[in-house]
């Protein structure tokens, strides 16, 4: 009962008030006080909660009520059509008459509660088939004008077909629009009047049983779950069971035990708290997608389990602080990981055993057939989720988080909301107090302290951080020996990250109306793509024929199956079994039925469409899938948003700028990863990402048209997707003096908007009614793909331009003594760009701290391409460009304009875009050929292709930068494939077209244009995978074990390439099914003795819940699963017998039987993890030397965001460092010498093995003349004999070879003046847009 947890409150309110004020914690004091003040409000929910407890309070409903003679009158009027909505049941006078005697409220019912509260309606469902056409509406029934109706009585008086039809549609959990009579104590209005009751009693029941299993916990350790999966020879560490630990965890050194209820409702409100966070998966907000699919990331077990077991530490430990006569030693004290994690596991099953959909109905009152089966409704969900791992292997994931009651009770009701019929209880405000500590590796307004590094170990770390932290990715990190200098990390965290106020504001409110794609949409905009995504009526005919026909063919297989077993006298299958018939891994059906099953299954995929087509039924099945992941996707970037504006606003309350501090760690490459589980950073894609600012410490003053502002303007015109004019500005098709001309062209424009969006963003900050009156005004901030940069500069602009406007006291007094001050522009005019009068008073400048991204274009192939010296290459990804511009003569206005600050890129040359042009030259080449032997199919090929493909960088591109980092050729034809989506595959069927045809056609047009662009990457992946191959075979060819594959990184430290085989290692522990009542569990009944002479009788017996921990452990040559693998490759001779020696450290690798698909294995990973070892390199070193001369900076990988007035000198910077790094890191030396170190092959063997796979494999009669040449590793730059060498001969990357790459030196011609002809620069090697 709610009870249950009066106490525990009352005790925990009073406690941190009383710890508050001996602290003299003013903070916490004000908010407990703030609770305890408005002691009505407080009485009042108490009152109410035993009221409704009692029975005594009645019901109340949300929303406006509608009289009922008008819902009444609509029915009468549309008496003729009323047997299509209402199942032929007719509207006879009792129910008239009773809809005009009761008023109604408009709300949400799940399908299935409408189904268990009304027995007719159950009946009707049973007996009556749904047909297509209600079935094609089933799944937009949300969008359905009229609204199921139920009486007074909470029975459905109006809408059993469509019900009908959502239940046979497997639609049962969806929600759909209902008209409740005021009196009805139907499920959601009862519900929700009872919702605190609800929620609260049942985390009473969890504290309860979480007491009682405690009580009777013993030390009894973990057990294996599977033996012959787990590694025997790095065993899973041993631990005791969750109540033991728990147990162990609260007790002092003097015996007394802090676990109470106050603690364990804490515990309760911890879990709930990450289950609901995780409603948008993981932190950033990842959503793939993939054609026309989408898919989400939620967070997996092992994270929830950390991320819970961590609150529990925090809890627990704060709790032991607080108490008094506790021990210097109970202070100190800390839970270990695998405790941790073991505790976590088993209170995530407690949650889901006293959370879930419990077994006891709610006590409603009766209605006229007796008391309703209503289940009590859970406060969690549990359900399979589309997700895409990081190899590009679609998968379904268990995405556990709070369920819909649960989320209605915790929000807060708004007059919007209930004019909706959205639910809202202030949940929330039970939730908060019992708030737990703060997690101290979150974003702070101060630094987190420093990580240390003294000879390879990690002697100190910032506050809340283990060594372990150190690296990323723990299952991946786990035996890594990679080590780095932390001085990049610690740089990092030092400086503080602020928010702009004015554009969270903006995003917060518009990204909520569906302004930007990657916050979702609104639900109008959602209910009507749904709409346009779905399938026509004929379709879902043919989607519902191919259901039944293969439940009739499941059923009928299970049946053959039952009839063998009948016959051998075996037990039928199970209903379990029955469930997972024909299911890969636990298919008890015998082979040769399966394979029947499968035939029948293919047979049923098999439909027409007017007779034209076959074989389409694929393709509508995946458009009908693609509606629920939709849904999820939906809800996961609302989730995302909200999770977003939570952490932001916490920041906000914590320092008027937002400014804080994040923590930064590795991964085993030493690319850089934020710690920051709410993903508020600028590592988080999308708009976000260009709100965050530098403190304003850091603010540096920009004056109207000074360099620093024209530089913003380029950043905004950039990111301009809709050009004024029809102008080509983007950063490949215009140099920065082309976009200055197109800014000073419409200068004036861009200024009103700025100043629109400025003065609109900042009242709306605190009148939401000011954003709401511009709604419709802003439809030119809609569909903006890069709304976040553009929004972003556009403010600042109107910053500058207004502060430019603003006169000084030194302007006032220079306008009352002059009459040219007179003339100071207060309209947003333009002005002449770094043109200043010596008579105008000084403008006023802006405190700006704007931070501007720039990003290395194609970082992958830059840095491989500078590695080989392939100086066209260079030019092609802007590590080389000329200084002011491809357009060599210069007028002296253009000159006048670069001397004033305008920036002076060149156009950016694009890889993507040189590739699409070869792309599309092959296929018409393929056309052609075509055209020679079936014209009518050359012709359909190439209308299709300007039907349903994309055209030039964006099909390319996707498929390009993937190249660098090793993507072979059947990943990168999927990915082509892609381009189709189900739908154009369905049309081309329809116009005869096969679309697999077609594609290959593509694809044969691709592999050849990406062949001819960038045959270095190409030949950079045959290296990578020669060098793996001599790593794998060397124990069979050397009969010596290997060391791990240690490379050098060219930041100083060390990479570990080194890839272990690994099994998920699982231990069991139980817990009495008493104390999860929601998990329904195996009984069987068992004879004992009633006693002595008393006979027998029979008891049932309940198995014990079991909950596992799982982690990741590396297997050993001797274990089972090891021996069992490579037994083929043992009796081939492929392998030795003593398997000891392929180990490394006593660990197999990811080789062999452990790596069959080479995007799963060690050697597969070597190229994207060389790659990412010079990148990561190249920010380390990047971000150290900018913090030496004073910039500071944010980094994404390859991006970074600096200071306007930063730019000039960090480009430049960065095209030192770019260049300094590749003349004296040369990583196919490395990368040689690491596997001499690791097998003693020596050096000059694995050169020529090198050679000799690369001449197989990628002949080239030049360089393999060359001994020693394609192996790269005699590359030496810094050597005084290669100075003068060209960079494709071995010398200095800048030595190009050429003074003058695009017009010969000249005089002036027509007043245009040239500029030097050997002014080529590296300062492009990073570039804005």
């Amino acid at each position: 009962m709610t009870s249950k947890l009066l106490g525990p409150m009352i005790t925990h309110l009073s406690q941190t008030l009383a710890d508050a004020l001996v602290r003299k914690d003013t903070k916490t004091t004000k908010q407990v006080e703030k609770v305890l003040r408005n002691h009505r409000r407080l009485e009042r929910d108490l009152i109410a909660l035993e009221k409704i407890q009692k029975g005594e309070m009645a019901p109340i409903a949300e929303g406006d009520l509608i009289p009922g003679k008008e819902i009444a009158n609509t029915m009468e009027q549309n008496e003729l059509s009323n047997q299509l909505v209402n199942g032929g049941k007719g509207w006879d006078e009792d129910t008239i008459k009773h809809v005009k005697d009761n008023d109604f409220r408009q709300s949400e019912e799940k399908v299935q509660d409408l189904i268990d509260y009304d027995p007719a309606l159950k009946d009707y469902i049973k007996s009556n088939p749904a047909d297509n056409e209600s079935l094609q509406s089933a799944d937009m029934s949300k969008t359905v004008i009229e609204p199921i109706i139920l009486g007074a009585d909470g029975l459905v008086k109006d809408g059993y077909k469509r019900i009908n039809a959502m239940a046979k549609a497997g639609l049962g959990e969806s929600k759909i629009k209902v008209l409740a009579g005021e009196s009805s104590n139907f499920p959601s209005i009862s519900l929700s009047a009872n919702a605190d009751d609800v929620v609260l009693e049942r985390m009473g029941g969890f504290v309860e049983n979480l007491r009682t299993l405690v009580d009777d916990s013993v030390n009894t350790k973990m057990k294996t779950l599977n033996a012959t999966n787990v590694s025997t020879t790095f065993p899973p560490i041993e631990r005791t069971g969750a109540a033991n630990i728990l147990k162990t965890a609260t007790t002092l050194e003097n015996g007394d035990s802090v676990l109470d209820e106050t603690l364990m409702t804490g515990l309760a409100v911890d879990i709930l708290k990450v289950f609901k966070d995780n409603t948008g998966g993981k932190e950033g907000g990842r959503v793939f997608k993939q054609g026309d699919q989408q898919y989400l990331a939620p967070k997996n077990m092992n994270k929830l389990q950390e991320d819970i077991g961590n609150a529990a530490e925090r809890r627990i430990l704060a709790k032991i602080e607080k108490t008094k006569g506790v021990s210097e030693k109970d202070l100190k004290r800390t839970m270990k990981r695998e405790d941790k994690s073991a505790l976590a596991s088993g209170l995530i099953t407690m949650a889901r055993g006293n959370f879930g959909n419990n077994r006891d109905v709610v006590s409603l009152p009766e209605n006229v057939f007796g008391p309703a089966n209503l289940k009590r409704p859970s406060l969690i969900s549990e359900k399979k989720v589309y997700t895409k791992n990081d190899k590009g292997i679609t998968q379904k994931e268990l995405l556990l988080t709070t369920s819909d009651f649960y989320n209605d009770w915790y929000r807060t009701p708004s007059i919007k909301r209930n004019i909706k019929g959205i639910k809202g209880n202030h949940g929330k405000r039970w939730i908060d107090i019992f708030e737990g500590p703060i997690d101290p590796t979150l974003p702070a307004v101060r630094p987190h302290g420093k990580w240390k590094v003294v000879d390879g170990k990690i002697v100190e770390t910032p506050i809340g951080l283990l060594p372990e932290d150190f690296l990323a990715g723990r299952d991946r990190s786990k035996y890594s020996l990679s080590t780095y200098d932390p001085e990049v990390l610690n740089i990092l965290n030092k400086t503080a990250v602020g928010v702009d106020p004015e554009l969270y504001a903006g995003w917060k409110f518009l990204s909520n109306e569906g302004f930007f794609k990657d916050n979702g949409m609104t639900n109008v905009q959602f209910n009507k793509t749904l709409e346009k995504s779905g399938l026509e009526d004929h379709e879902m005919g043919l989607v519902m024929n191919y259901f039944k026909d293969i439940a009739s063919a499941k059923a009928n297989h299970i049946a053959q199956e039952n009839a063998e077993r009948l016959k051998e006298g075996i037990p039928p299958l199970t209903r379990l079994e029955e469930v997972n018939a024909f299911k890969p891994k636990v298919n008890k059906v015998r082979k040769d039925i399966t394979d029947a099953y499968k035939e029948a299954s293919l047979d049923a995929k098999e439909g027409t469409k007017g007779g034209k087509i076959d074989n389409i039924v694929e393709d509508l099945l995946d458009i009908y899938g693609t509606l629920p992941v939709a849904r999820d996707v939906q809800q996961s970037q609302r989730s995302v948003r909200k999770r977003l504006i939570k952490e932001i606003e916490r920041r906000f309350n914590l320092q008027d700028n937002a400014e804080v501090h994040t923590l930064y760690k590795f991964d085993y490459r030493g690319r850089v990863y934020s710690i920051d589980p709410s993903g508020a950073n600028v590592q988080t894609g999308g708009f976000v990402r260009h709100m965050f600012r530098f403190p304003k410490e850091l603010g540096i003053d920009i004056t109207y048209g000074d360099p620093s502002f024209l530089r913003i303007v380029d950043d905004l015109v950039l990111f301009e997707d809709f050009p004024m004019g029809g102008a080509q500005i983007g950063k490949s098709k215009s140099s920065g003096l082309e976009r200055n001309a197109y800014w000073k062209i419409n200068e004036k424009k861009y200024l009103k908007r700025a100043k629109e969006i400025l003065e609109v963003f900042e009242e709306g900050k605190n009148n939401k009614e000011i954003f709401k009156q511009y709604k419709n005004k802003a439809k030119w901030l809609r569909n903006r793909k890069d709304a976040g940069p553009y929004m972003s500069a556009l403010l600042e602009i109107g910053r500058i331009r207004r502060a430019y406007d603003t006169p000084s006291k030194q302007n006032e007094l220079f306008e009352q003594g002059t009459t040219l001050g007179k003339a100071i522009q207060t309209d947003y005019s333009p002005v002449t760009s770094g043109v200043m009068s010596v008579e105008t008073p000084s403008r006023q400048a802006y405190r700006s701290t704007f931070a501007l991204e720039f990003d290395a274009p194609q970082s992958g192939s830059q840095h491989i391409l500078a590695q080989y010296g392939n100086t066209e290459g260079l030019f092609k990804t802007s590590v080389f460009t000329e200084t002011e511009g491809k357009k060599r003569l210069l007028s002296s206005d253009e000159l006048a304009d670069l001397h004033a600050g305008v920036p002076p890129e060149s156009i950016a040359p694009d890889l993507y875009a040189d590739i699409s042009v070869d792309y599309d030259d092959f296929f018409q080449v393929v056309l052609a050929d075509l055209r020679a032997t079936d014209p009518a199919k050359a012709q359909a090929f190439e209308e299709a292709t300007k039907a349903f493909m994309k055209s030039g960088r964006n099909i390319t591109k996707p498929i390009v930068m993937k190249i660098p980092y090793g993507a072979g050729f059947d990943g990168l034809k999927a990915g082509l494939f892609e381009q189709l989506t189900s739908r154009n595959r369905l049309q081309l069927k329809e116009a005869g077209i096969d679309p697999t045809e077609l594609m290959n056609v593509h694809w044969s047009a691709m592999e050849s244009a990406l062949k001819k662009g960038l045959k270095t990457q190409f030949e950079f992946r045959e290296w990578m995978r020669a060098y793996g191959k001599i790593y794998e075979n060397a124990p069979m060819e050397t009969g010596v074990s290997r060391k791990p594959l240690l490379v050098n990184s060219p930041s100083g430290g060390v990479s570990d390439f080194t890839i272990y085989a690994t099994s998920v290692e699982s231990l069991r522990g139980k817990i009495n099914p008493k104390r999860v009542p929601d998990i329904e569990v195996k009984s069987s009944t068992r004879r004992e003795s009633k006693g002595k002479g008393l006979g027998m009788r029979d008891v049932k017996v309940f198995e014990d819940v079991q909950y596992t921990d799982t982690g990741i452990t590396a297997l050993g040559p001797n274990d089972i699963k090891t021996k069992k693998a490579y037994q083929k490759a043992i009796e081939k001779g492929k392998a030795p017998k003593d398997l000891g020696l392929l180990a490394v450290d006593g660990k197999m690798l990811q080789e062999g039987p452990f790596g069959v698909q080479e995007q799963k294995n060690m050697y597969g990973a070597l190229a994207p993890n060389a790659t990412h070892n010079i990148d990561a390199g190249f920010l380390q070193k990047l971000v150290i030397a900018a913090d030496k001369i004073g910039i500071p900076v944010m980094v994404v990988h390859d991006a970074f965001f600096i200071r306007p007035t930063d730019i000039d000198a960090f480009r430049k910077l960065s095209g030192e460092i770019f260049k300094d790094l590749h003349n004296g890191y040369n990583l196919r030396k490395e990368m040689i010498d690491s596997l001499h170190e690791a097998t003693g092959i020596p050096v000059t063997t694995i050169i020529k093995k090198i050679e000799a796979d690369l001449a197989d494999k990628m002949p080239d009669l030049a360089s393999d003349a060359i001994e020693g040449s394609r192996s790269g590793y005699y590359i030496d730059r810094t050597k005084a004999e290669n100075i003068t060498k060209l960079s494709q001969d071995g010398g200095p990357i800048e030595n190009i070879g050429f003074d003058d790459m695009f017009s010969p030196k000249g005089d002036d011609i027509k007043e245009r003046s040239t500029t030097r002809g050997d002014d080529i620069t590296m300062d492009n090697v990073i570039r804005g847009g």
